[in-house]
C-alpha cells in the first residue's frame, strides 16, 4: 500500500491508495509515522482470514507486533466500541470476553480479622435485611441498576462478607466444641 502524507496541521494521510507489495499481504494497509520512514513504526489495518478487522501497530518491517495504545489527543477525550458517545476513558456498548482481568485496589478487608474490628451481630444482620432488603454495606439493586457497580469495590465489599462469615462460623464452632464438652460431661454423671 502507498500513501501521500499530508504536512497539515493534523498529520494526516490523504489518498491512500491499495497497492500490493512484497513487504504486505493483500488486503492491509501499513502506515510508516515517525521521521525516519525505515526505523519507525507502522499502523496496520487489514482484514483477517475470517474477515474480522485488524487494527494494530506493526514494526517496519513487519515481523514483529508492537503495542496499540488508543489515546484520545491530549488526554481529553475517550474512547468508545460500539458507542459514539463514550462517556469514560473506555466505553464498551456490549459484552467485553477476557480470560483476565486484573482491578488494581486498595483498602483490601483483612481489617476484619484485626482484633478492634466491631463484627456486627447476627441479629444486628437480620434486623438491617428486615428494614432494608440488602446486607450492610452492599448496594441496594436499584442503586446498581441506576449507577452500575465498580468491580473493585464490589470485590472488597464481598470479600469483607466472606471474612465476616468466616468469623460467625470460627464462633458458631467454638459454641458447638463448648456444649459438646458440656453434653459429654452431662453423659458421664
Amino acid at each position: 500500500m502507498e500513501a501521500s502524507w499530508s504536512g497539515n496541521s493534523r498529520n494526516s494521510f490523504t489518498n491512500l491508495v491499495a497497492q500490493e507489495t512484497s513487504s504486505i499481504s493483500p488486503g492491509w494497509i501499513a502506515a510508516d509515522f515517525g521521521n525516519n520512514k525505515d526505523a519507525g513504526n507502522r499502523v496496520v489495518i487489514g482484514t483477517a482470514a475470517n474477515g474480522s478487522a485488524i487494527i494494530g501497530g506493526h514494526n517496519h518491517n513487519l515481523t514483529q507486533w508492537q503495542d496499540l495504545v488508543l489515546q484520545p489527543v491530549k488526554d481529553e477525550g475517550n474512547v468508545g466500541i460500539g458507542t459514539t458517545t463514550p462517556q469514560s476513558k473506555l466505553a464498551v456498548a456490549g459484552t467485553i470476553t477476557a480470560q483476565r482481568v486484573k482491578v488494581t485496589a486498595t483498602g483490601w478487608p483483612d481489617y476484619v480479622f484485626h482484633t478492634n474490628y466491631q463484627l456486627p451481630t447476627l441479629q444486628e444482620i437480620k434486623q438491617y435485611v428486615n428494614t432494608h432488603k440488602h446486607l450492610p454495606d452492599i448496594p441496594a439493586a436499584a442503586e446498581v441498576e441506576k449507577n452500575g457497580q465498580d468491580l473493585g469495590e464490589m470485590n472488597k465489599l464481598l470479600l469483607q462478607k466472606v471474612e465476616e462469615l468466616t468469623l460467625y462460623i470460627i464462633q458458631q464452632q467454638e459454641q458447638i466444641a463448648a456444649m459438646n464438652e458440656r453434653l459429654k460431661k452431662i453423659e458421664k454423671n
